[in-house]
């Protein structure tokens, strides 16, 4: 199975011009854009100054022990192995990068981070980081499903109006990868009409759609003419909310959650390798999202939602490493909190994931009448695997609370 490597192997040596950027150097600067590389930048987010990518991986060789032990979700080893031989292929270690901003705001509950990256010929790729390992990015995350806007949102478009600004004659490539997908478009979205002509490209990997308010923009449908909307046949993140662009479904060598991880991507040539159709398990997750938003108001999502926030409140873990680190632990957390909650919001709690899998129970049955292949079997075993954490999660009993034993 190829990936990201094998393309450097193959056309690392070319250029832009013999060579012209594609979606695949989109993936790997995105992930790059991952790596906690703060140290290296200014907080002046000056596009003037900048290094060569050649440049940051010098730089980053000395801490990349040290943040794979204490950043794995970040630098993990795919993307410590990237930055480390980036720097020897002609077609990337001279770009020159500038304008690194990480922007975390715990009291606003907001994350986001960018970086912006000369391609040559008058060309510039605006790179959107995604939710990164802090928790507060996945709690802004989980609040696009009762309002429409973030103030993520309004960070992303205030980063692409100044590179606008530097840059008024260059064309401009837009690309993120979950959340950064998201926030791709909507800054796009923000700029005015001008400053939309210079937006050639925008590549959205696996990010989550958009309320139907924010679609119906005349500036949004303009930007999404220009939209590259690339999923994995087993998404769940690239198919929440709602979408205007259909999507390019491509393989991947994970199943389930795991695909969200670019890593993970097969190859093709110059491309991500496509796939015929999303399986069984994602048709029915995204069915059963839309279901729910559609039959909800905002304020009854808003209640639901807030309550799912309290329990991650009540972690008190500030990344998703330490949640892998100690599922146990944190899911204890989780059921003591739910059990102080009043008796009608556990109600609603309940019900709320009961929707989600007497919908799932529903989906497979249908699918099952039709055809009993692969993807249903694996469908079948992720709805045992939903089944079994709700109610070790949810259920009012303390003996089924969660256990090392």
């Amino acid at each position: 199975m190829s990936s990201l490597f094998t393309y450097l192997d193959k056309y690392g040596q070319l250029s832009f011009q013999e060579e012209p950027f594609n979606e695949l150097d989109a993936a790997i600067i995105l992930e790059l854009t991952y790596l906690p590389i703060d140290r290296f930048f200014n907080d002046s987010m000056d596009f003037k100054d900048g290094l060569s990518f050649k440049h940051l991986a010098k730089l980053y060789q000395p801490f990349d022990r040290y943040y794979q032990e204490n950043d794995q979700t970040m630098a993990n080893p795919f993307r410590s192995q990237l930055i480390k031989k980036i720097g020897d292929y002609l077609r990337f270690k001279n770009l020159r990068i500038s304008g690194f901003l990480n922007s975390i705001d715990i009291k606003l509950e907001t994350q986001s981070a960018f970086l912006l990256v000369d391609l040559g010929n008058n060309y510039l790729f605006v790179s959107f980081r995604g939710t990164d390992d802090m928790i507060v990015g996945w709690k802004e995350d989980i609040i696009l499903t009762y309002q429409s806007s973030i103030p993520a949102q309004i960070i992303a478009s205030q980063y692409l109006e100044k590179v606008i600004q530097a840059h008024p004659t260059c064309h401009l490539i837009l690309g993120g990868h979950s959340k950064g997908g998201h926030l791709a478009l909507y800054a796009a979205s923000q700029m005015s009409s001008e400053a939309i002509d210079q937006i050639k490209i925008i590549y959205s990997l696996d990010a989550p759609g958009f309320h139907t308010v924010n679609l119906r923009q005349d500036k949004m449908k303009r930007v999404n003419q220009k939209h590259i909307r690339i999923i994995p046949e087993d998404s769940i993140i690239g198919n929440l909310l709602f979408h205007d662009r259909k999507a390019i479904i491509i393989k991947s060598k994970k199943r389930g959650f795991m695909q969200h991880n670019l890593a993970n991507w097969q190859i093709d040539g110059k491309q991500f390798e496509r796939a015929k159709q999303l399986t069984i398990t994602s048709q029915s997750i995204n069915k059963i999202n839309k279901n729910w938003i559609l039959r909800n108001s905002p304020a009854n999502r808003k209640r639901i939602v807030s309550a799912i926030i309290d329990l991650i409140d009540a972690c008190e873990a500030e990344s998703i490493n330490q949640l892998i680190n100690q599922p146990t632990y944190y899911l204890n957390k989780v059921h003591n909190r739910f059990k102080q909650f009043d008796p009608s919001l556990q109600k609603d709690l309940r019900d709320f994931f009961k929707q989600y899998i007497q919908f799932f129970r529903n989906e497979l049955r249908q699918y099952h009448l039709m055809k009993l292949n692969q993807s249903v079997l694996e469908a079948r075993k992720n709805f045992k695997q939903m089944v079994k954490l709700f109610y070790g999660t949810f259920s009012s009993d303390k003996k089924n609370s969660y256990s090392d034993k």
